[in-house]
């Protein structure tokens, strides 16, 4: 149960689904506080764990789910579901299907791993989308996209004045400093960090020890906010 409410989710035996309950039911990753929240934008929904955790919380609000690859399954736990991939770009592009970690499937873009499956989707900017009136302007942005967050923030484009609350999984060292910079020229100020998830790591050293530990951690700002994590680092 959320806020003594009861509910119902759909999971598969696979070892990893498991897992990300655990992060968004039990340990409440994405837990935003006592908010005010009208439009949700969740990034890599895989199979809606994080859109219907939140829909819980904020049942006034709502939540467009991406999710180029899990979609189907997606769709049993959300009510709006976008097969696509988003970007700073508009066209297609191939994902690779890792058949160990359902939850952890790639642009190519990113890493052209030879031996994987490729899945070519649709993939488009936040902001096409939102002058297309398919979505509205998000106040919270949730991304948890294998290392597209970058480029999933910057196609939110004007709209990111618009934007309160960010919610990320940071793939490297790297996006986590330019996220962090890319939120102090767009209104988040004075930001502060600090640690969610039991394994999350701040520190550009800390993380690069810990190798692939997955985690949250919270970035503060004036009017606005941020939960930043890293995992599956790459120095």
């Amino acid at each position: 149960m959320i806020q003594g409410k009861p509910f119902t989710v759909h999971l598969r035996d696979n070892g990893t689904d498991i897992i990300i309950f655990e992060d968004v039911f039990n340990r409440q990753c994405y837990a935003l506080g006592e908010v005010s929240v009208r439009h949700i934008v969740d990034a890599g929904a895989n199979i809606g764990l994080a859109s219907l955790y939140l829909s819980l919380l904020h049942p006034a609000a709502e939540i467009a789910s991406f999710e180029p690859v899990e979609s189907v399954m997606c769709a049993r736990n959300v009510r709006k579901v976008f097969k696509l991939a988003l970007g700073k770009e508009e066209g297609s592009i191939n994902i690779l299907i890792d058949p160990q970690n359902s939850g952890g499937h790639w642009l190519e873009l990113y890493d052209a791993h030879p031996s994987l499956q490729r899945l070519e989707v649709p993939l488009r900017r936040l902001d096409t989308l939102i002058a297309e009136r398919r979505i509205a302007a998000p106040d919270v942005l949730k991304i948890d996209a294998e290392v597209a967050e970058c480029d999933i923030l910057e196609g939110l484009g004007e709209h990111i004045s618009s934007l309160q609350h960010l919610v990320a999984e940071l793939q490297s060292a790297k996006n986590h400093q330019w996220i962090k910079d890319y939120l102090l020229t767009h209104g988040f100020a004075k930001i502060e960090e600090h640690i969610l998830h039991p394994d999350a790591s701040l520190s550009d050293d800390a993380a690069g020890a810990a190798g692939g530990v997955e985690g949250e951690a919270e970035v503060q700002a004036q009017a606005k906010n941020a939960m930043l994590g890293l995992g599956k680092i790459k120095l």
